[in-house]
């Protein structure tokens, strides 16, 4: 097991932006794949990774390149419903993500002292709300791995 130490920042093309925020969440690889059970706190809201979301991510330890798809729930909105964020795919990636205009996101390879930057965009969908359901969001993640394989 290991773990990311860093920071999040959630930005939207609606004006809810979060972070930066302190985050650490666990990550597990095992044969050139990973998963992650992420659980993050900021700014009176949480984001934890869903369990019922059985993609696995990949990881080649000779490039440095990690891939991650994952579905993230997001609650505690105060005048929005609670959403998901699903990355499919590449999903939170250290290379280029999927574009999501006006998002393009860029991560950072794992480099030899842990350091790394996941980025990933989508769409929200299926909230029944307008003022959340179409609404294009990048997740970044930038800071550190320790214990890479």
């Amino acid at each position: 097991m290991s773990e990311f130490k860093g920071t999040v920042k959630l930005s939207t093309d609606r004006g809810i932006n979060r972070g930066p925020s302190a985050v650490r969440f666990q990550l597990s690889f095992t044969d050139g794949q990973v998963t992650a059970d992420v659980n993050i706190a900021m700014e009176g809201i949480t984001i934890t990774s869903d369990p019922s979301y059985r993609e696995v991510g990949t990881f080649n330890k000779d490039t440095g390149e990690l891939d991650l798809p994952i579905r993230l729930d997001a609650t505690g909105f105060s005048i929005i419903p609670n959403f998901s964020l699903t990355f499919p795919g590449k999903g939170l990636t250290t290379g280029k993500g999927t574009p999501v205009p006006p998002f393009y996101p860029k991560g950072t390879k794992i480099g030899a002292n842990g350091n790394i930057v996941l980025a990933g965009a989508t769409t929200i969908s299926g909230t029944g709300n307008p003022l959340v359901d179409g609404a294009h969001v990048q997740v970044e993640l930038a800071g550190t791995i320790d214990g890479v394989p």
